[in-house]
């Protein structure tokens, strides 16, 4: 059952990159961060339910939220702060050796 669980979290989280993507591109960030933060706070809902198969939903929209907070936080520096802090903020993931 935590498996199946974690499981139903993970395939949220990969198709919730797919679709915060296409809705950050189509609609703007802020209807991105609505539906990775709305998808998280649902899921959570939703898992403390009943049922078993509520569980697996809550899980699947739990994985959403999840992939909203990989996602969004680079979308939102450049959002903020332009472009240039963008680069900055990428060269800085990168090791120096």
């Amino acid at each position: 059952m935590a498996a199946t669980g974690v499981t139903c979290v993970t395939i949220g989280q990969t198709g919730g990159k797919f679709m915060i993507g296409a809705i950050n591109d189509k609609f703007g960030v802020k209807a991105a961060l609505f539906t990775g933060i709305g998808g998280g706070m649902l899921g959570v809902v939703v898992s403390d339910s009943f049922g078993i198969a509520m569980l697996y939903i809550g899980a699947l929209l739990l994985g959403i939220g999840f992939s909203g907070s990989t996602l969004l936080p680079p979308v939102v520096i450049r959002e903020v702060f332009g472009a240039v802090i963008m680069q900055l903020f990428i060269l800085s993931q990168w090791p120096i050796r």
